[in-house]
């Protein structure tokens, strides 16, 4: 999705609009550092998760309330 110039990833669970500050060189990767303008979020949506190679979920059937 695009608006005003900023790319938006369809259905997910959170964007940052971010006025960058500086970059940073580490390695083969820019460490960039941004203030956030604006923000939102959809707490109801499950995150996508990329680890060790694939991607997970978060199972959430063993955390007991306190």
């Amino acid at each position: 999705m695009q608006r005003a110039g900023l790319t938006q990833v369809n259905h997910c669970v959170a964007y940052y609009k971010c006025k960058t500050g500086c970059v940073h060189i580490g390695g083969d990767h820019n460490i960039i550092v941004a203030k956030i303008i604006n923000l939102k979020n959809h707490p109801e949506r499950e995150p996508l998760i990329f680890t060790r190679s694939k991607f997970v979920g978060l199972d959430f059937s063993e955390v007991k309330a306190n």
